[in-house]
């Protein structure tokens, strides 16, 4: 729950968490560079109104980006008291690695504007998360991405047209 007293206004800060995994599912063993992950967070009539960037940790947290439009599009005052939903996507083109099976998750964002029962004056918001794989914490918010990297096998062959391995052949 977010809750402001500001002049009876509400912000909210959407975050999902970023995991990538091997082919097997297991955790990778480097870590996640930072910004190496783009995500949208998109309103009902389908515009994007924010986007958001992973941190070394795989979090990413859209009212945190700091950009002036979306914090604008995160924020909520009387006149918004109801329901409203978004969904966020991982964007599969922004630093495209071919090395990566992305996510094309879809995770729902519920967000339920109303007054605080104790105080009229201020506004609480409600985010319910849905769709996306479960985090540590159990709420549907995660986006797993799986990694294969490149397996290169290299091989000298005899001149002879063989293609038998050369025995004691250095490369370099």
């Amino acid at each position: 729950t977010n809750t402001f007293s500001a002049n009876g206004v509400v912000m909210i800060d959407p975050q999902v968490t970023k995991r990538i995994v091997t082919a097997d599912g297991q955790q990778l063993g480097i870590p996640m560079p930072p910004n190496a992950f783009k995500f949208d967070l998109i309103d009902e009539n389908g515009t994007v109104v924010a986007s958001a960037y992973n941190d070394a940790d795989g979090n990413v947290r859209f009212g945190g980006a700091g950009d002036q439009a979306a914090l604008k599009a995160l924020t909520f005052d009387e006149t918004d008291i109801g329901t409203h939903t978004y969904t966020i996507q991982e964007d599969p083109n922004y630093n495209h690695d071919p090395n990566y099976l992305y996510d094309d998750t879809v995770v729902t964002v519920t967000v339920e504007i109303s007054r605080d029962a104790e105080n009229p004056a201020l506004l609480v918001a409600e985010l319910t998360y849905s769709g996306g794989s479960l985090n540590e914490e159990g709420v549907a918010s995660e986006f797993v991405n799986t990694y294969y990297p490149i397996i290169l096998r290299v091989q000298k062959t005899s001149k002879d047209g063989s293609n038998d391995p050369l025995v004691g052949a250095i490369y370099g």
